[in-house]
């Protein structure tokens, strides 16, 4: 087997490949031009080939170099998705994870990076790593549904609290509506700027949106729903979707106001989703990841009938010289310090931030 970094001239051959194994949104190749156009992040994607030059797995892989925190390699950053995508017939992956390993600490060498971040939920890669050159520093959870099953069967799986959140939602006169105008990015990111100051935290550029929209939408791989009240949009949701294993996931979600929370926004959105995705004869939705210390959004995914997927956060490398770190007071007081600011130093400031601190 061998193993290397790839161009963008493999792009239709990478997504090729992914689409006939099992893989998810975020390792669709031109996620790449998409973070080095946004970030600046040099996009360093691994592919293994058998000695036939077959592909048997694939690796999507960032260098970050951060004023704050220095330089990173990162198996996708900002997203719980990134780890390796596998021929459909490869029964034996430990010798491939071994390889990628073994190329991310190459890597971690050539670039004098102290250690690695990556995300993965097949725990076979454990197996792979000395424990003392791997740490978990969080886990997530990923919550899916079955939507195959039609909407009234779907409906009553649901948890009693939803179904009458649904209700309560309609009789509050909420209008939901899926659209991919392509002037509805400009939309979604108004409302999303309100999101970023609301929630205390800085959020994703313009730019980056544009791209996902610019590159997705018209292939039909994206959508928006928003959320209306008197005809006022006040909250939206940005879906991204994949024909090929007719699979959703809701990623990006977006309010004006948090008090308007009480008119049951965030269930009336995902429901139109749904009920969009299922008339249009998709299989499965995503609620995407939720932090261990969650557990309000953990309670809200469960009662739409979803199991539960269990994602780690890791680094591996030298961690003798690290010290742990308590950052949640200090993350407490830069969330009140950012609701103070005015939106347009959100929208120009926000991102910077988060490219700082991705």
């Amino acid at each position: 087997m061998k193993i290397e970094v790839v161009g963008d001239n493999l792009l239709s051959n990478w997504n090729h490949f992914i689409t006939g194994a099992s893989h998810h949104f975020f390792h669709y190749f031109e996620w790449s031009s998409i973070f080095k156009e946004a970030y600046g992040f040099e996009p360093l994607y691994l592919m293994v080939r058998d000695d036939q030059h077959r592909i048997l797995a694939v690796y999507p892989l960032f260098y970050t170099n951060s004023l704050l925190f220095g330089k990173s390699l990162k198996s996708f950053p900002y997203h719980v998705e990134g780890g390796a995508v596998f021929r459909a017939d490869v029964s034996n992956k430990i010798p491939i994870y071994e390889m990628i390993i073994s190329k991310l600490l190459a890597l971690q060498n050539e670039f004098k990076i102290r250690n690695v971040d990556i995300k993965f939920a097949d725990k076979r890669v454990f197996t792979t790593i000395p424990e003392d050159q791997i740490r978990i520093y969080k886990t997530y959870y990923r919550y899916i549904v079955n939507i195959s099953i039609g909407e009234d069967k779907l409906f009553e799986s649901f948890r009693q609290d939803v179904r009458n959140s649904v209700r309560r939602a309609k009789k509050f006169g909420v209008r939901a509506e899926v659209t991919d105008r392509p002037d509805s990015i400009n939309l979604f990111y108004k409302i999303y700027i309100f999101w970023s100051k609301g929630i205390g935290l800085p959020g994703h550029s313009e730019l980056f949106f544009r791209l996902i929209w610019d590159v997705f939408a018209p292939k039909g791989m994206a959508k928006i729903v928003f959320a209306y009240i008197n005809n006022e949009p006040v909250a939206a949701k940005l879906f991204l979707i994949d024909p090929s294993n007719r699979y959703v996931l809701q990623n990006w979600g977006a309010i004006t106001d948090f008090r308007l929370n009480k008119y049951q926004l965030n269930t009336a959105l995902h429901w139109e989703e749904i009920k969009w995705c299922i008339a249009n004869k998709y299989k499965t939705f995503d609620f995407g990841v939720t932090s261990e210390f969650n557990r309000g959004a953990q309670y809200f995914k469960k009662g739409w009938g979803t199991k539960e997927e269990l994602i780690y956060f890791c680094n591996i490398g030298d961690f003798s010289n690290t010290k742990k770190r308590d950052d949640h007071n200090a993350g407490r007081l830069f969330r009140l310090f950012w609701k103070k600011m005015p939106l347009s130093v959100i929208k120009n400031l926000g991102p910077l931030i988060l490219k700082q601190g991705n």
